[in-house]
C-alpha cells in the first residue's frame, strides 16, 4: 500500500509540473542523423517508383516507427502502473454500489409499508379498551391506542430515516471514489499525451533533416507518413467506464 500511495505521488507530481519531456542532446543528435543518413540513402525508393499519395499507401520511416514503439511501449507501462493503483477503488466502489442496491431494495418495502399505514389509527383500533380501561373515557382510551399506533408506524419510519441515511453515506463514498479515479484516469493521460508531443517533436527533427538530405523532398512527402504516433484514448484509460451502469440516475430518491 506504501508503495502504491508513493508511486500515485509521484506521478501526480509529474503531472502536475506540466512540463514537455526533456528532449535532450543525444536524442536530438540521433535525430537528425538518422535523418541526414535517411536521406542521403535510397530506402524509400521503392515507395518514390509506386508514387502512392493516398494515406493508405504512406510509408513510415523507420525511425518515425521506431518512435511510435517506444511511444506505444511507454502509454501502455502507465496504463498498467495507474490500473493497479485504481484497482482497490475500483473494487471499493463497485462495493458501494451493491450496497446501495440493497439498501435500494429494503428502503422500497419500508416506504410500501408505511405507504399502507395511516397516520391516524383505526377508529376501531381507538374505541378498543384493555382490562384496566373499562372505566376510563373515550378520549382517554383513544389517546393511548393511538399512542401504541403512533410507535408502531414509528419504527418503519425509523427504519426508513436508517436506510436513507446509509444510502447517502454510500453514495457519497462513491462520489468521493468517482473523483479519485477520474484523477488517477487524468494523470494518466497528461502523462501519456506529454510523451505523445515529444516523440512527434522527436519525429519532426528527423523530418527536417530528411527533407533537407533528400534530393526529391516533393515527392517524398506524398508517400511518407510523418503523423507519428496515433492519439491514445482520450477516456476510460483503464478500461473501467460504466462500472455499474447507469445505477446513478436509477437509484431510489432518497430524501435529504
Amino acid at each position: 500500500m506504501g508503495i502504491q500511495a508513493g508511486e500515485e505521488r509521484r506521478l501526480r507530481r509529474v503531472a502536475r509540473t506540466g512540463r514537455p519531456v526533456f528532449y535532450g542532446p543525444f536524442a536530438r543528435y540521433a535525430d537528425w542523423t538518422a535523418g541526414r543518413r535517411d536521406g542521403k540513402g535510397n530506402i524509400f525508393e521503392p515507395a518514390l517508383e509506386r508514387r502512392q499519395g493516398t494515406a493508405a499507401g504512406r510509408v513510415v520511416p523507420p525511425h518515425v516507427a521506431a518512435l511510435g514503439y517506444r511511444f506505444n511501449e511507454y502509454a501502455h507501462s502507465i496504463r498498467h502502473a495507474l490500473k493497479s493503483l485504481a484497482e482497490s477503488k475500483v473494487a471499493e466502489r463497485r462495493a458501494c454500489a451493491d450496497e446501495v442496491r440493497r439498501l435500494e431494495r429494503n428502503l422500497t418495502e419500508v416506504r410500501t409499508t408505511l405507504a399502507n399505514i395511516p397516520t391516524t389509527a383505526p377508529l376501531e383500533l381507538l374505541q378498543r379498551r384493555n382490562a384496566v380501561e373499562q372505566d376510563k373515557s373515550v378520549e382517554l382510551v383513544a389517546a393511548r391506542n393511538q399512542r401504541e399506533w403512533d410507535a408502531r408506524r414509528g419504527t418503519h419510519a425509523a427504519d426508513e430515516s436508517r436506510l436513507e441515511s446509509q444510502a447517502r453515506a454510500k453514495r457519497a463514498r462513491m462520489a468521493v471514489l468517482d473523483g479519485e479515479i477520474a484523477a488517477l484516469e487524468s494523470v494518466g493521460d497528461s502523462a501519456v499525451r506529454r510523451r505523445q508531443a515529444h516523440a512527434r517533436r522527436r519525429a519532426h527533427s528527423y523530418r527536417k533533416q530528411l527533407f533537407r538530405k533528400h534530393e526529391d523532398r516533393a515527392v517524398l512527402e506524398q508517400v511518407l507518413d510523418f503523423s507519428g504516433p496515433a492519439n491514445p484514448e482520450p477516456n476510460d484509460l483503464f478500461g473501467i467506464a460504466g462500472l455499474d451502469g447507469d445505477d446513478g440516475p436509477n437509484l431510489v430518491p432518497v430524501r435529504d
